[in-house]
């Protein structure tokens, strides 16, 4: 009697994950006890794991700008769905973002390697909002008056992550931003002006040096 039992148990579990594979949306991870010949229960118990293969959808909007202090850089983008193949509507669990003095494009648009050697951005937003809100994180402490390249990526609950932000995988449009230089360029000097015979002027100066 144990004996058929057990089989119609492995039957059973068959059934059910081969049932729940044609739609893709869980495991079943089932264990049938070693000792089901001698178990006196007539009760199973399964365990039912959500199945996430979908990663999130990746943000196509990443926008950098200069804030009121001079070191910092304030990036926004819209929050995405946590699922690119059937939104839900669910917000993503975490995002990643990493900057750069230097763009993608200079690696012949190498994402990857990009990514692998691009400074990690500390301190990114740490409850992620529901799909189609603004996100906003500041970065700190960057050098005065230096270009920096952005790229953002979201991670779900499985953990599966997103593909790099759409504007990093484009040429030539990766978002990023010039941190404030609060000094001036040297003066002006060396400026002459010339009498045209038409009696109209031209002006010469030496070029301006940034400081």
């Amino acid at each position: 009697m144990y004996a058929k039992r057990a089989t119609k148990i492995n039957k059973l579990f068959r059934t059910l994950a081969g049932l729940v594979a044609m739609h893709g949306l869980f495991a079943f991870m089932g264990h049938i006890l070693p000792e089901v010949k001698a178990a006196s229960s007539q009760n199973i118990t399964f365990t039912v794991v959500p199945l996430d293969p979908y990663k999130p959808v990746a943000i196509t909007d990443l926008s950098v700008m200069q804030t009121m202090t001079d070191d910092q850089l304030l990036l926004s983008w819209t929050a995405p769905d946590e699922d690119n193949a059937y939104a839900q509507g669910l917000s993503v669990q975490s995002y990643e973002v990493r900057y750069a003095t230097y763009s993608i494009d200079t690696l012949a648009g190498d994402t990857t390697a990009w990514w692998n050697a691009a400074t990690v951005a500390p301190n990114p937003p740490s409850v992620p909002q529901a799909p189609g809100n603004v996100e906003m994180m500041v970065v700190n402490n960057l050098p005065l008056g230096i270009r920096h390249w952005f790229a953002v990526k979201s991670v779900d609950e499985r953990p599966n992550t997103s593909d790099i932000d759409t504007l990093a995988s484009t040429p030539g449009a990766q978002a990023n931003g010039i941190t404030r230089d609060p000094s001036p360029p040297a003066p002006v000097a060396g400026m002459t002006a010339v009498t045209n015979p038409d009696s109209s002027f031209s002006v010469d100066w030496s070029e301006v040096v940034l400081n």
